[in-house]
């Protein structure tokens, strides 16, 4: 993907000279053990270099020490899984056109001959609060452009790997000691050109003020991570977990309208840029997202009008159109209209046979809901089998066990 962006940026169709790139990447998964759990998060590195370069699996060595230290000074056990500490590498070369002004050629320069380093939380307790809100950044990354990594750089790198590292087992007053760390290392406010990591500050400490239940602090911080020009556009999705866990806290205070009014500026900048790129999922998610403020703000039927526009796009994969499909199963579910509910379900995973969440949720709703005697137990006892087939660590794993053994025991009681 980094590879194509960088092709549809810097292929310019004039007389310029050809140069040959390479991209290599490694990736890290880190296993943080605490008492009762592990938790684990990715984090990537990658170079893009136009010549000779440092060792990239010097550079993740060093991140991973520091981190490692990071958090064993702080209590916690650190495992690298031996299979997946560099569980993906790859270089790519590719030739790209490349102007010959110099004011390019220093752009290109910076932009090639660089390091980034992304830190990817696989969950958090703020999940426990609302499935709505969002648990992750989109970009939680300090780029590192044309020069090797310094002693300072790798500080700053792992100070951030390490605060999120802690934010997502719930550690938020230890996170903000690396946070702070790595604001005071680049020096930078959260209004700097380099928004993106101090941004990103910003939403995790929101996230921090909701699970501390102090939602106007948390209003606050996401405030401040959506300060990019006033405008939401042009910002790919870096942006919209603010947004959405700014509205979602906006409707705990009594802020419906507010919250409202925010996600539908998200949507107005899809409808501004019009057909084609406007349709790319990433924007199309902000209509599922307004749709589940307009759930939460019980105007249901405006939920039903956003995820309608979206089954409409033709050119949407069955993948992503189960998922529409199943959201507005959740809001006809909202509407007590059961007919729909299953249909919309069945929809789901005709579209996608392995989507694990409708095959739960049909289940619920074939034993509770629908039931009227027996003759959907043993569909329910199917789909909840087939839950715990494709998810059998999933979230609703627990409920879909005891629903079976309740299911499995009342037909054992009808056949006897």
């Amino acid at each position: 993907m980094k590879a194509q962006m960088l092709k549809q940026i810097l292929s310019i169709a004039l007389l310029f000279p050809l140069i040959e790139m390479t991209l290599t990447q490694r990736q890290i998964t880190v296993n943080i053990r605490t008492e009762n759990t592990t938790i684990t998060f990715a984090i990537d590195t990658t170079i893009f270099a136009m010549g000779a370069t440092q060792n990239l699996e010097n550079v993740t060595k060093s991140l991973m020490t520091q981190i490692e230290n990071n958090l064993q000074g702080e209590g916690y056990d650190v495992i690298f899984d031996a299979d997946s500490e560099y569980p993906t590498s790859y270089n790519e070369s590719f030739g790209f056109e490349v102007p010959t002004t110099a004011n390019l050629n220093l752009t290109l320069e910076q932009f090639v001959n660089d390091i980034h380093v992304s830190v990817f939380p696989y969950s958090s307790p703020i999940s426990n609060l609302s499935p709505i809100l969002e648990t992750k950044y989109a970009r939680d990354s300090l780029t590192i452009f044309s020069r090797p990594a310094t002693a300072k750089d790798i500080q700053i790198n792992s100070d951030l790997a390490t605060a999120i590292a802690l934010y997502s087992i719930g550690a938020c007053n230890l996170m903000q000691k690396y946070f702070h760390s790595v604001i005071d290392a680049t020096g930078l406010p959260s209004t700097s050109s380099e928004e993106t990591l101090l941004k990103s500050i910003d939403f995790y400490q929101g996230n921090c003020n909701l699970l501390a239940k102090d939602n106007q602090q948390a209003i606050t911080q996401f405030q401040k991570a959506l300060l990019y020009d006033g405008n939401l556009i042009g910002k790919e999705g870096t942006l919209v977990g603010s947004a959405v866990n700014l509205a979602w806290t906006y409707i705990q205070v009594g802020k419906t309208q507010d919250a409202i009014n925010l996600m539908t500026q998200m949507v107005n900048d899809i409808e501004s840029i019009g057909i084609g790129f406007g349709t790319q999922p990433m924007w199309l998610n902000r209509y599922v997202q307004r749709s589940e403020i307009y759930n939460l703000s019980g105007r249901y039927n405006d939920a039903l009008n956003d995820l309608n526009t979206i089954l409409e796009i033709s050119s949407v994969g069955n993948q992503l159109k189960a998922y529409y499909y199943f959201m507005r199963g959740q809001t006809y579910l909202l509407l007590y209209e059961w007919d729909n509910v299953l249909a919309d379900y069945n929809k789901a995973l005709e579209l996608d046979p392995t989507y694990a969440d409708a095959y739960y949720y049909r289940g619920v709703l074939k034993y509770s809901v629908l039931q009227t005697g027996q003759s959907l137990y043993s569909e329910a006892l199917a789909d909840f089998q087939k839950y715990l087939e494709l998810a059998p660590d999933g979230d609703h794993a627990a409920d879909a066990t005891r629903y079976a053994t309740d299911i499995r025991t009342q037909l054992a009681a009808l056949n006897n």
